[in-house]
């Protein structure tokens, strides 16, 4: 099994890890606390008759929603609360 850097972790299980890593502390604004976070999937309305879909983690803080999507190639997208005016 090709392991990864001498920590006895699989090339696959070192990709899930860095996958779930994307999301930092660091993207909240000043003041902003993390709470929690869920699966979740996110769908584009109006991209004709089959919107697209992606799955990722959903993270609730205390002035924005953050969507990290599993696909690294996808960005990690927040909505501020202060600009939401629906849900």
């Amino acid at each position: 099994e090709d392991l990864c850097g001498g920590t006895g972790r699989s090339a696959a299980a070192m990709s899930l890890l860095q996958a779930q890593r994307r999301f930092l502390l660091l993207t909240l604004e000043e003041g902003e606390e993390y709470v929690t976070d869920f699966a979740a999937s996110l769908v584009i309305p109006g991209k004709g008759p089959s919107p697209p879909s992606f799955q990722g983690r959903l993270r609730i803080c205390s002035k924005s929603l953050i969507f990290d999507p599993e696909a690294v190639t996808s960005p990690i997208l927040k909505f501020p609360f202060r600009k939401v005016t629906s849900l």
